[in-house]
Order: C-alpha cells, then sequence, then structure tokens
C-alpha cells in the first residue's frame, strides 16, 4: 500500500504565519506536484496530540488510514485522494 502516494515529510508554520492561508496554499501546491506526477493520494504523519493539526488537515480532506512509529511513539497517518480539481 502507498505505492502511488505523495508524501508530505514535514509541515510546520510559526504560530505567527497561521490563520491566514498560507498552509493551505502549501498543500494546493504539494497536491498539484503530485498529481503531476501521477499520484493516487497524499500522504504524511500527525501526531494523535497534535489536535490543531489534524483539525487543519481533516479541513483540508485528509483521514486517518492508520498509525506508523515515529518519535516516541505512534503517529497517526493522514491521506487525501487527489482526484483532478481537487485541492
Amino acid at each position: 500500500a502507498g505505492e502511488g502516494a505523495g508524501f508530505i515529510w514535514f509541515l510546520y508554520l510559526m504560530p505567527e504565519a497561521r490563520g491566514i492561508g498560507l498552509g493551505g496554499q502549501l498543500l494546493g501546491q504539494a497536491v498539484s506536484r503530485y498529481r503531476a506526477m501521477g499520484r493516487e493520494s497524499i500522504r504524511l504523519r500527525c501526531a494523535p496530540e497534535n489536535t490543531g493539526g489534524e483539525k487543519f488537515y481533516k479541513r483540508y480532506g485528509f483521514s486517518c488510514v492508520g498509525q506508523v512509529p515515529g518519535g516516541l511513539d505512534f503517529l497517526d497517518l493522514l491521506e487525501k485522494r487527489i482526484e483532478p480539481g481537487e485541492i
């Protein structure tokens, strides 16, 4: 699983850069790039306790598809289908 997926390794915005649309623009750029590469979905990891991050990703259509080892514990693996015409 995951062979047709692009992966965002790290996405972080300084607190003063949040809430003005930059995160959505960065996700849009990643979707555009991976779609052009023929990827069917895009994935990223997020700490379960990062409720703000999980809320942000879910607002852009990501959903949890499992957990993977990372850091000191497990991280949620989030995925979004990237069909043509969607961000």
